[in-house]
């Protein structure tokens, strides 16, 4: 209007199905299907001039999330009370972080705190492939913590954090390291070693330890599993493999079979004894 469109012409257009109305005051200026970026938009609009995307429709627009959200989460200003309704789900704070990338959404750092929030059955995958694709740092993430007052779950995501920086990406890689490996003095595996070609799980002197959860072990993944298995023995190294039973069931089995590689493989050190040991 602003342009000199009188408010008839845009009723018009909207009446003749040229246009279609989103929102108050937010036209879509095509009669075609409205496309996710398109409600993505306007949710922006609608929200102010400080708003942005967040939690998944962030992530998907990071690259994070694979499919976009059917629900479009909104950050604004504590102040602003947008009206709450489809697609469009609107959050207020009064710690707004700065925006980003078009359509704006929240930092990368902000984003993955937020998927930790969301979904904390997956954090450790979720700040796995983030840190190791380098798109941010523990350092950020920490800072984005320190800078809250109230996150869900605070201490756990922060323990979260320090495993992934020792390289357990995954629940069943802790349980290995804390029933396993430490509580029978095993020498202490190097982690998520990646030798240009394939990525392990724990290395150790001549022997490596995969540990084979359910997700990307069948199909073509156990087909995977195969042909790295063959090129480490071609390269002179033993594998074992466990599952979620091997270690939580039976860590001192596994904790045994580890060392009887590894002193066949030349380690001088002998099996120490867990509270749970026969």
């Amino acid at each position: 209007m602003a342009a000199g469109m009188s408010r008839h012409t845009i009723d018009r257009l909207v009446a003749q199905h040229d246009w279609q109305q989103l929102a108050r005051g937010i036209y879509l200026a095509h009669n075609g299907p409205v496309c996710w970026t398109a409600n993505a938009w306007a949710g922006v609009l609608i929200g102010g001039d400080e708003a942005m995307l967040a939690d998944e429709a962030a992530g998907h627009l990071w690259g994070l999330v694979g499919e976009p959200p059917g629900r479009i989460s909104v950050l604004v200003p504590n102040e602003r009370h947008p009206e709450q309704r489809w697609p469009w789900h609107f959050r207020r704070t009064r710690d707004l972080p700065r925006r980003c990338g078009t359509p704006p959404r929240t930092p990368v750092a902000d984003t993955i705190v937020d998927l930790c929030i969301l979904q904390p059955e997956h954090q450790a995958k979720i700040l796995a492939d983030i840190l190791s694709s380098g798109r941010t740092t523990e350092r950020a993430i920490f800072r984005v913590l320190d800078g809250r007052v109230r996150v869900t779950n605070r201490h756990l995501l922060e323990v979260m954090l320090g495993r992934v920086r020792e390289g357990i990406h995954s629940e069943l890689e802790h349980l290995y390291a804390q029933d396993v490996e430490r509580a029978h003095r095993l020498p202490r595996g190097r982690r998520q070693v990646f030798d240009g070609r394939f990525r392990t799980d724990v290395m150790y002197q001549g022997l490596i330890v995969e540990l084979d959860g359910r997700l990307g072990h069948t199909g073509s993944g156990a087909f995977r599993d195969a042909v790295r298995d063959n090129a480490h023995e071609v390269a002179g190294f033993r594998t074992l493999r466990f599952g979620w039973e091997d270690v939580t069931q039976r860590p001192c089995l596994a904790a045994a079979q580890v060392v009887a590689v590894l002193q066949q493989q030349g380690w001088p050190g002998r099996l120490s004894h867990c509270p749970r040991c026969c």
